[in-house]
This record gives structure tokens, sequence and C-alpha cells, in this order.
């Protein structure tokens, strides 16, 4: 089909047209002056030409050639430029691409010459420049005369002219002197064999590489080519202009007069070679392209349209290349990509810049070829391989290279259909601009008239992470608009009026604003201003996106943003914004929040931190998120350590956070070290000593003399437990107690023997929550319940309200306060609940006395010895009827001791060591006076004075510590068997119907969260959770009331080992999990729940801790650890006065780990000769293991004297992949389930080492 006219030549007509398969040709026209005219010679050479070169990745000659009685038609591919059109075509070509160009036509030409064949016009339109800078050799001609006559110009116009630019580049000796014919007389001569000579070739080529190096200028026309035959005319002045000595010199070689004194092809080749060509030219690079990343075919026959060929060409070409990375690398020397600059590098003056970058000679070449092809990819991954191709080529790429080679492609890409494609680039674009160091006049006002308008229409976008992406490049990119704005103002006319870096932190110029003529403020600040204007529309968009994953990744360096704006933009602009963050539901924000917020105080001020952020933080110490709270404690250390806070901030700072060495959490505890550490460096030694010191005195178990981390670390008393934490702030009074304002119902009336007949009391109604606990200086205004009335009794439902009456304290912690609660003894609860003892108990009467109390006894008394004597009283309110007494009536009394005895509450005694029926039995045994019970102080003195040996105690206190540990608060809070309580109970009519059901394979969940092979799962111990293990590196938590209610299946958290997961278990009783990964680690995991309503809700995965597998030498030198140990299977082993977790590692050991530490308690080594450990299986009472290898070996092993009992081998003698315990009623805890072969179990009994049961 006939498309467009290119070009009206007197010889031959010059047609686009496309084809249906092929796409865009170009076929040449000849017609035949006479019909009938017998041209079949040239047709032939015209085919064997084809045939001939085909193979040749530089040519491109004629596959398809069609003669008719009037015509003959000359088809092959188009391609858009010649080398006439690209030499004046932007981006200009660089001496290293003409170069590349010359090199590939010096070989193309090698390659026809070397089948004795000649081109025969060689001429700048004959040659064919890819998009990638690929050369063509086409339009061969040996169809045309090889000899002119010198005095007739028709012929040479008529047959070679076809530009009609007047350019000669055939060779001087093919011109001859009373050479006359006519066209029949050339036709004739076309029929036979050519005349051609490679010289002649090599005298057009040369005339074509001085044209390409003079930027499109020619150095012969017809005129000064005869003339040059005659000596008349010397071209070299012309060529001196080329700047490159040895290529001027190859030039003239290849141009001279005589034809033998011009070089071959392949000699110019040789002689170029380390000096015009670099050698990885021929060695690598150019067989490379050639061999795979070459043109379009000459010979396809594929029925797919040209489109589909070219998009998934290219598509394969940078696949093709990325994956080839490493090897270009190596190969062609290629620099590695740098990191992006740091902020300080990015504040040098333009005076001082870094070291240039020398540009790589295949580097712009690979860039010709990546950009190329990025513009007609098909797929998001080919593209986002593109992207990253072009930033590891910028690292050797000139500047110049950078903003207009590669900074308009990827900028295309931003627009991209794909958001991946999208975010991806606007990393890209910000690393490229951060690698630009100087810049050309041209390229001044690249952000404000090119980048920053074709940036704004990403704040839109639907995808969220496209908009995270734009935010978290927004420091960058304004730190290198300010790069720029200072390079424009050294190239401008004054170079001296540049803008120094202190225009940063001053106060914008308003628009209208004029300064004098000559001053440099108005010069410089107005630009700058400008420039804050536009970024400032970005931002601010930025800052109110609803997603609060781009104000997060705003937050991340809004301190280099604070500092681009100056102090005045910060206040108004940022500050106004960031700090409604804080509103914000979302607790990462809130956290990232605060690690902004120490660059901003730095950039805005004293006065404003105090004014505007200080009492923001100080209401986020109360946030209900932990994490945050950390991050605000973290956030006031560095603050203090910047000395931005007075030191009546710092003293008032001081005296709200210490409270919180108390709390449960070790990391808030930590910050409050760090930051009281901070605290105490910053002021005076004599405050230090006279106010800090003495603060801290009932916080510490021992006295310091140097306020540090470590030395408070070492000194601080114990924190509340998380169960008591949780039990004040959340847990209901007895229904008998009313709020205040509220009717109060006793015992003896209706609604208090009627089952919530009295009002439920939280203590959130009465004021305590996390900031009354920690933070708040307690006033009047607090509802508190008088201390004294009717109803007011001790009950064993529990206890009054006035044991959880809040203390009123001023906020210099120096007031006499009155603690609404018992004392023991003459001695302060909260002595007591540190102490662990009680002495002195009076078993008459208690009052109520004033008594200086400073933070410690406030958090003592309100949350340790408050729950601490509810539980003594629960446990001995079961021994006898308990009479009611008024608390007017109880005096304090000061006994001496006669029998003192630890507390079991305060010990930390598990309830099931304290139970009520045994202890009255052991206690009124027949050797013990009886002694009545009246109340519950009385019973308190009973069992405080029961036992006359001091050491009988103390044995057995460290015996229930042993038989009952203490429980692990960072493991979280213990979980209740498999009930399934949240799961849909079975009716009467279905429990028959489950003694004849047989699996029917319905599927009932399908989960691919995870995108490797999952190698373990692990079911919890209420089996509400199960986690699984995957090779992909992440541990995922499922829920399994999701398999009921939830059509789309996702994980509840997840967690990220960095390492192949090989195995995983939920410790027994809570919903913490241990992970093993294969490089040798160990992760105790921790599932965040809470209960709501009456179910609970699950949070995300947080490390616990972390250990790595020791290198040990045992059982003689036998190496247990090496390199690359790790373990293949755990478990948890709950035995009777010890918690272990049980491993096997690929070095046959079995290693207990200590679960409170991680640490190595013991290991054994599994014979080699049996085989590697594959699995094993604890008995329900752990007191030994069964352990399976990979020649199917079976080894029973002691768990409580450690030794090999016995062994034997599986008759299939293949690997042991499971071992499980099968717990049927005839197994009595001996018979094991063992896994082996292919879709084999079999039953085995491990004491007669015999087999029951196989099931295959």
């Amino acid at each position: 089909l006939h498309s467009l006219s290119l070009g009206n030549g007197q010889f031959m007509k010059t047609i686009r047209c496309r084809h249906p398969k092929e796409g865009l040709t170009v076929v040449k026209l000849f017609a035949k002056p006479e019909l009938g005219m017998d041209v079949s010679g040239a047709v032939r050479i015209v085919k064997e030409y084809h045939q001939a070169l085909m193979k040749f990745p530089g040519v491109l000659s004629y596959p398809l050639t069609v003669e008719t009685d009037r015509a003959v038609y000359l088809a092959r591919q188009f391609l858009y430029s010649s080398l006439y059109d690209r030499i004046s075509t932007r981006p200009f070509l660089e001496t290293t691409e003409k170069i590349w160009i010359t090199y590939q036509l010096m070989s193309s030409l090698r390659d026809t010459h070397a089948l004795n064949l000649c081109h025969g016009d060689i001429k700048c339109e004959n040659v064919l420049i890819s998009s990638w800078n690929w050369a063509y050799l086409c339009d061969f001609a040996p169809y045309k005369p090889t000899w002119l006559p010198e005095d007739n110009p028709a012929n040479f116009s008529y047959f070679f002219d076809t530009s009609a630019r007047r350019t000669c580049y055939v060779a001087p000796e093919r011109f001859v002197t009373g050479s006359t014919g006519d066209l029949s007389d050339y036709v004739r001569r076309a029929n036979g064999r050519s005349s051609l000579r490679p010289a002649m070739d090599i005298f057009g080529l040369g005339c074509v590489i001085a044209e390409l190096f003079l930027e499109g200028k020619s150095i012969f026309t017809l005129a000064q080519l005869l003339q040059y035959k005659g000596g008349e005319y010397d071209p070299g002045p012309e060529l001196a202009k080329i700047r490159h000595e040895p290529v001027r010199a190859l030039i003239q070689r290849m141009i001279h007069l005589d034809p033998k004194q011009r070089p071959s092809a392949a000699q110019c080749l040789r002689d170029g070679a380390e000096v015009i060509f670099p050698a990885v030219y021929g060695e690598f690079l150019y067989p490379y392209m050639a061999g795979g990343v070459d043109g379009p075919s000459q010979t396809s026959n594929s029925p797919a349209t040209l489109p589909t060929v070219i998009l998934c060409c290219s598509d394969a070409r940078i696949d093709r290349i990325y994956h080839d990375w490493d090897t270009l690398c190596t190969t062609l020397d290629l620099p590695l990509p740098s990191l992006p600059p740091s902020p300080k590098t990015s504040e040098s003056t333009p005076t001082s810049p870094p070291p240039a970058r020398l540009p790589h000679p295949a580097a712009l070449i690979l860039i010709s070829l990546v950009t190329a092809c990025l513009r007609n990819t098909a797929y998001p991954t080919s593209k986002r391989h593109g992207l990253e191709l072009l930033l590891w080529l910028a690292a050797g790429a000139s500047d110049d290279h950078i903003l207009n080679r590669i900074l308009p492609h990827v900028l295309s890409l931003v627009s991209d259909d794909s958001a991946a494609v999208r975010q991806a680039a606007i990393h890209i674009l910000t690393q490229l601009l951060t690698m630009v160091r100087s810049l050309a006049p041209q390229d001044a006002d690249l952000f404000p008239d090119y980048l920053l308008p074709s940036l704004r229409g990403l704040l839109n976008d639907p995808e969220p992470m496209v908009r995270m992406a734009l935010a978290s490049s927004m420091a960058a990119l304004a730190e290198t608009a300010v790069h720029f704005l200072e390079q424009k103002a050294v190239m401008g006319p004054n170079a001296s009026h540049q803008i120094s870096q202190s225009d940063t932190s001053s106060s914008p110029i308003e628009p209208g604003a004029r300064g004098n003529s000559g001053s440099v403020s108005a010069r410089g600040k107005k630009p700058l201003w400008l420039l804050r204007l536009q970024f400032q529309g970005l931002i601010t968009h930025l800052l109110t996106d609803t997603h609060p994953g781009v104000r997060r990744a705003l937050l991340v360096d809004m301190t280099r943003l604070a500092i681009f704006f100056g102090r005045t933009m910060a206040n108004d602009f940022l500050l106004s914004h960031v700090i409604t963050f804080l509103n914000d539901r979302d607790w990462h924000l809130r956290s990232a929040f605060f690690e902004a917020v120490v660059g901003i105080a730095a950039v805005v001020g004293p006065r404003s931190l105090e004014l505007y952020i200080l009492p923001l933080m100080q209401q986020s110490l109360a946030d209900a998120n932990e994490g945050v709270v950390e991050k605000v404690l973290h956030c006031f250390t560095a603050l203090t350590e910047t000395g931005l806070f007075g030191q009546l901030a710092l003293w008032d700072l001081f005296q709200q956070v210490l409270p919180m060495l108390y709390h449960p959490n070790p990391g808030i505890r930590y910050g409050t070290v760090a930051l009281v550490a901070a605290v105490a460096a910053q002021l005076p030694e004599i405050d230090r000593w006279c106010l800090v010191v003495p603060a801290l005195e009932p916080f510490l178990q021992v006295d310091t003399l140097d306020i540090t981390c470590g030395t408070l670390l070492a000194g601080l008393k114990p924190p509340i437990t998380r169960r008591l934490f949780q039990e004040i702030l959340a847990k209901p009074l007895p229904p008998e107690l009313s709020t205040p304002g509220r009717p109060s119902h006793s015992h003896s009336g209706a609604g208090g023997d009627r089952p919530g007949g009295g009002y439920s009391v939280e203590l959130r109604d009465l004021g305590l929550t996390p900031h009354t606990v920690f933070l708040t200086p307690w006033d009047a205004e607090r509802p508190v319940l008088p201390a004294t009335g009717p109803g007011r009794n001790i009950t064993p439902a529990g206890v009054t309200v006035d044991h959880f009456r809040t203390i009123p304290i001023t906020k210099s912690m120096s007031a006499c306060v009155s603690p609404a609660f018992p004392s023991v003894g003459g001695r302060p609860i909260e002595r007591i609940a540190s102490e662990g003892a009680l002495q002195g108990y009076s078993p008459t009467t208690t009052t109520t006395t004033t008594s200086c109390s400073t933070p410690s006894s406030r958090i003592s008394s309100v949350l340790t010895a408050q729950t601490d004597i509810r539980r003594t009283i629960s446990k001995v309110s079961a021994l006898a009827p308990v009479v009611n007494t008024h608390p007017a009536s109880i005096a304090r009394t000061r006994s001496p001791v006669k029998s003192p005895i630890d507390l079991p509450a305060v010990v930390g005694i598990p309830p099931t060591m304290s139970d009520a029926p045994r202890s009255v039995s052991r206690l009124t045994s027949k050797a013990s006076p009886p002694i009545e019970v009246t109340s519950p102080t009385s019973a308190l003195h009973w069992l405080i004075h029961y036992d006359a040996g001091q050491t009988v105690k103390i044995l057995l206190r460290k015996k229930a510590l042993e038989i009952f540990p203490r429980p692990l608060p960072e493991l979280g809070p213990a979980t209740n068997p498999a009930t399934l309580t949240h799961f849909r109970r079975l009716t009467q009519e279905a429990i028959p119907s489950l003694q004849s059901w047989r699996p029917e394979g319905t599927l009932v969940a399908f989960f691919k969260d995870h995108t490797a092979a999952i190698n373990a799962i692990s079911l919890s111990t209420d089996q509400a959770l199960f986690a699984t293990a995957s090779d992909d590196m992440t541990v995922k938590v499922w829920d399994c009331l999701r398999l009921e209610k939830h059509v789309l299946h996702r994980a509840r958290s997840s967690y990220d080992l960095g390492a192949r997961v090989q195995s995983l278990t939920f410790l027994q009783g809570t919903y913490s999990l241990a992970a093993t990964g294969d490089d040798g680690s160990i992760h105790l995991l921790r599932i965040d729940s809470h209960a709501v309503d009456t179910r609970n809700k699950y949070g995300t995965c947080q490390l616990v801790r972390r250990s790595q597998l020791s290198v040990t030498t045992t059982n003689g030198g036998a190496g247990n650890g090496g390199l690359g140990e790790y373990a293949i299977q755990i478990a948890h082993v709950q035995a009777e006065n010890q918690s272990y977790l049980l491993v096997a590692t690929t070095a046959s050991r079995l290693v207990a780990l200590d679960i409170h530490t991680l640490d190595e308690l013991w290991s054994v080594h599994n014979p080699l000769r049996f085989g590697l450990v594959t699995a094993f299986v604890t008995d329900p009472r752990r007191t030994w293991v069964l352990v399976g290898t990979a020649k199917g070996v079976l080894t029973l092993w002691d768990l409580r004297f450690r030794i090999a009992v016995k062994s034997w081998q599986h008759p299939r003698r293949s690997r042991i992949h499971q071992l499980s315990m099968y717990l049927a009623p005839a197994s009595h805890g001996k018979w094991v389930l063992v896994a082996t072969g292919r879709n084999e179990v079999s039953v085995w009994d491990v004491e007669s080492e015999s087999c029951h049961e196989v099931f295959c």
C-alpha cells in the first residue's frame, strides 16, 4: 500500500509503503525507458547481493526484487533516519557515538569486501541509523555505472546525485576522459559483472566519516572533486577542523588520490585499535549487540504485525541487558552505581563542586539502546528494569547526558499506566537529579519550567504508593532545585551574585518587594522565593493527603524540607500542618511525627518549640499506643541533648516522666532512663545533686554517684507487672460499688443481692487512666470518693473503692498526701511491696494516717500494694465467715515482729500455689493450735505468724519459684485451652453424624500471601491462631475465625526474619511463637492481642528476643556447630520445673535453649553415622524425645538424663519426613506416627520397637 513519496530521483523513485505483515517498507522503483528492456542481469546481481549479505547485522539489502515489463521494484525495511538526518537532530551526536558509528561502518564494509562485493555508492543518505545508533549500509548499487565521464556532469547527476545536494563521494578514479554513452550503454554494462574496487568504497566511506565529524559539512562537491583529482584543491583546511587527530589522519589516508595508498577496511580497524576504537568494541560490545540486540530481521516471515514484533523485541532487549549487567560491568569496566549524595554533600557551595564523573565510552552507547527500547516496552517489569539500567548507566555518563539523554525518558514514564512503573520512575528521577553537579545554560530553568509542572499531575494519582514515592522524594528534589538555582546564579552576568546558603534560613521576600538596583539580596532571594512557592503548592497537597502513608513518607525528610523553606516558612507553613498529624488514628503517623520533630525544632527555634511543640509532646506521653510514648521519650531525649530546652522546662519534664520508671514496657522504661540521664547532664552540678539525686532515690535500689544510663539501669527497682497494670486500667469493680453521683447499695439491700443489681464501676470512671497513673499531676478536680462512710466495708467479694482512691499530688511532688491504704506495722505499703515482707502487722485494727508521698510511693501504693492486698484477702476469704468492720474502727499499732514471713502475693506465687482449702488443711494441723479467723486482717496475721522457722520459709519460697517460675511479661497474656468458644457450636443432632464422617476434599479456605514454599505450620494453644513459615523469609499469622466469616483471607500479621524460615512453634499457653531461619538465627516473637467485648483483637508480631546458634565442641572434640548450622525443627518443652526450646540442627544436634534468655542449656549430638536429623517428637510428659534421620534411623533419647536409650532403623531405610504422637486410647503415650518414603505413615511403639499399623 502506497504511503508516502520519499524521493524523486531521475534514475529511481523512492516510495514508502505499508506491508500488511512486515509493516513499513521502502520500495525503489526503476521505470524502464523501453518496454521489455532486458535488465535480468542487474536483477540477478541484486538477489545475489542479498543472499550473501543477509547474515551481516550492519547491512540492509533488498530481500524482495520484482521485475515487470515496465519497471523493477526493490523493497527493504524502512528506517526513520539516515546519517545525514541524524547529524542535525537533537540530541546531537557525541564524539563517542561518532566513533561507534565509524566502527560499525568499518566492520560492515570489511565483511562486505571479504566476499569480494562492493557497495558502489557510499554516502550519508545510504547509511541508516536506528534510534539506538546502530548503523546500516543500505542501497547497494552494483547496477550503477562504475565509470563516469569527466566532462559530462549529467550522468553523475542522473545516477548519484539523488538528493540534489551536489556533494560527490564517488572515487576520483571513476571519472574518466572520453567515456560517453547513453542509458542503454550503462544498462548493458550493468548486466555483466561489476568492475567496482574496494578502494572506491574506502574513498566514499572516508568522505562520510569526514562529514560526520564536521557536523554535516561535506568536504567535496562535484567541482571540488574534479579539482582534487587534478591537484587544484586541497581538503586539508576543512579536515583541520576535526579535533580528533587520529580520526583526521585516518580520513586523509582513506581519501588519498592513489587507490593503492588507501588502506582496506580491515587495515583501518587494525590501525585504529586502541588509538581511535577502544579494544572493547571489537572484543565484546560489537559482537554482543550484533548477536542479539541488533536491528529488525531482514527475513522475518512472522504473521504478527510489526508493532507486536517491535514491542516484544524491546522487552527482550531490556531484559537481556538487565540479566547480563554483571557481565557487562566486568567486561566493559563500567563504573558501579553510587548512592545518592547525602544532605551534607548537596549543601556544598558551587565554588567547590565534587569531582566530575568521567564519561565511559560504552555507557553512552548502552544508554541510547536502553532509552530507545524503553519507548516501546509493553510490560511493567521491563520498564522497571529499564529504569534501573538507566540509573546504573548514569554513573558512567556526564551531567549533560543525564539531563538530555536519560531524564526525558524517565520523566515520560511518570505518567505510565502501571503504578509500579510510576513509583520507580519517581525514585529514579530523584536519584538522577542528585547526581548532576554542573549545568548547561539551557538547563538552568529545568525545575520551574519542566520538572515541577510535570510532577504536579501525580498529586491526584489514584495509587497511594505513587503519592508516597513523590512525598519521600520532595526533600531531595528541593535540595537539588536549590543547587540548580545556585548554578544559574553563577552562570549569570554577575557571577558574584550567587545565592548563599544563609538565604535558606532568612525570611522570604514578597513578589512586589523592590530593592536597590544593585542589591544582591533582591536578585538572590526572589528566584529562591518563587521556587519555594512552587514547592509549597506540592507539599501542601501532600500534607493534606487522605492516606496516612503519604504523610508518613513526607515526614521522613522533614528536616531537610524545613531547612529548604527557612525559619519563617517552616513556622508558618510546615509546623502548622505537621502538628495536625497527632490527631490521626494511625499510630505509625504519630510515631513518625516524633522522629521528624527534632529536626523541625532545630530550624524553627526554641520559642516555637516551647509554645507549640512541647505542649503537644507532653500530651502525647499519655498516648494509647505505647510505641508512640516510646518515640516521645526518644524525641525528648534528642531535644534535651541539643540544648533547646531551658532549665525550668528541663526540670518540669524531669518531674513529669520520672514515675514512668515503673512502667512495665521495657522500651518506655529505657527511654525514660535515657531522658533522665540527658536531663541530668544538661542541668548544673548543684541542681543535679540537690534536685535530681533526691528525686531518684525512691526509684533506685542502691545509691549512685554517676547519673548515666548504665548506672540507672543497674540500680533501678523492678517495674510493675503488665497484668497488674492492665487490671488497674481496665478491670471493673464489684457490682455493689457505684460511681460518684449514683446511689450506693449495701450488701443487705435488694440491689446488692441480685446479680448485676449494682452498678459496674471501671477505674476509668474514677479518673484512673495511663495519664493519671504516670503523668498527670493529680489535683482536686479529679473525682475522689470519700475516705469514710457507710458501705465502705471489706467483704469477701472484693475491696472497697477506698482502696482504689486516687491520690492528689501537687506538681512539685512534695506536698503531703493521705494514702487511702492501710499501712502494715507502721510501715508504708510501698516499702512492703518493694521488700516483699510484712513486719509487725497487728491483728486488731488499722487506720489511715497522713504521710509524705513521693512518685515512688504513689506508684507502689496505688498499683502494687493494692492488688497484693486484694489477692491475699481473696486467698483467706473462704476460711471463715468474715465480720464487717467499719474503717473508722481500724487503728494502726507498732507491735514487735515475732516471725516475719514473705507474703506469697508479693513474691509472685501463682494462684494455684495458694489454693484456700489446701492451705487450710496444712495450716490447721494437729501441731498447730486452733486460731479463730474473724476478719481478713486476723487471717493475714495468722498466716504471717504461723511458721516458726525462717530457713523453711526460704526453702519453700525457692522451691515455689522453681516449680512455678515467674511469668514473662514480654510474652503477653496467657491463653486458655482450646475451648473454641468463638466458633460455631455443634448441635446435638450433628454429633452422631461425626462418627461416620469421612474427608470429602471440600475447600475451606485458600491462602496466597506467601510467595515461596511453606516449610512449617503451628497452631496456638487455644486454636484461635495458626502461623506459617515460608522460604520467602516471612512468618505469617492467620486468624482461624476468619475462615468462617471472610471470603478474602489475609494474614493478620507478618514478620520478616531476613532468612528463609525453616520451622516455628507456638509457646504453650501464650500468643508467642519461636521461629528459626537458615542463617542460624532463632527469633522469639509476640503477637499483640487485647480483648474487645468477648473476642480478642490481634495486632502485629513484635520481636521479643533474638539469638544465634553458637559454635561449640563436645564429645571429645566432635564438632556440633559449624558454618551454616541452623535449626530445622523447633518445639516448646514445658516440663515440671523448667521451660525451654528444643531445636534440632543441621549438625545433628539437639539443643535446649532457655526460654528467658535463649541461652544454651545443654546439647546432645545424634551420631552422624545415623544420618542428619530431619524430625523429632516429644512425649506429652516431656520425658523423652524420638529423633528421626535422613537414613531412616529412629533414636530414643531420655530428656531427664540426656542419654540415648535405643536406636533402630525403619524397614524402608528412607528419610523420616515427620514424627507425631499417636494419641489413641490404647497407645498409653508410647505410640508414634512416622511419615517416611512416598505417602507412607506407620504407627510404632517406641518401647517394643514394633510397628502396629501402616497407612499408605
